[in-house]
């Protein structure tokens, strides 16, 4: 009876005190690499991907996006470069430029859709649907990461943790490129969505 009373006093101690916090891993983002792959790929002389696939990934010009940048970096501080709290060199302006024009990108689209205006306002048609035993009562869509965290979007797994993982992120990659060939073929015979 001692040891039980003893163990249950150990046991509420425990419980009472503040959990054992991990210590933080620092993950290297090689920034100085993403930034020189950038530059390489769109912004040089001789860029790897040229005036057409810059326009579709960026919706503009190589000179206006690069207007855009100067001025942004003329005018507020975070657009400059810098350093961060150890001293490396912060990411560049081009590359705070891109991700913010990628995000804005996303934004725009969702907020010009009828569909995901009618899904915000709880106006959308109701679909129920029964997989893997759970039932759904909303429409989904295949998505990639520059989404929203929404219920409505499923995205892939990064990095697949199991084999049930890699085999749902091979099929939605399969559905995700079939849809943008189908999309790409219907762009090119009737004229009637440019890039």
């Amino acid at each position: 009876m001692e040891v039980s009373l003893e163990e249950d006093r150990r046991r509420e101690e425990e419980a009472a005190a503040p959990p054992q916090r991990r210590p933080l891993t620092y993950i290297r983002r090689n920034r100085e690499e993403a930034a020189a792959r950038l530059e390489r790929d769109y912004f040089s002389w001789n860029p790897v991907w040229g005036d057409i696939y810059f326009r579709r990934r960026f919706r503009m010009s190589c000179a206006l996006l690069l207007h855009i940048a100067n001025t942004l970096a003329a005018r507020e501080e975070y657009f400059s470069e810098g350093f961060d709290a150890v001293g490396r060199t912060s990411h560049t302006t081009l590359q705070k430029c891109t991700a913010v024009i990628r995000q804005l990108a996303t934004v725009n689209v969702l907020n010009n859709s009828d569909l995901f205006a009618e899904v915000l306002n709880g106006k959308a048609p109701a679909i129920n649907f029964i997989a893997n035993n759970r039932q759904y009562k909303m429409r989904y869509y295949l998505a990639d990461g520059i989404y929203p965290k929404w219920p409505t979007f499923v995205k892939t797994f990064n990095r697949p943790a199991n084999e049930k993982q890699a085999l749902f992120v091979q099929k939605q990659e399969a559905a995700r490129k079939d849809v943008e060939r189908v999309f790409g073929v219907l762009q090119a015979r009737f004229n009637i969505i440019k890039a």
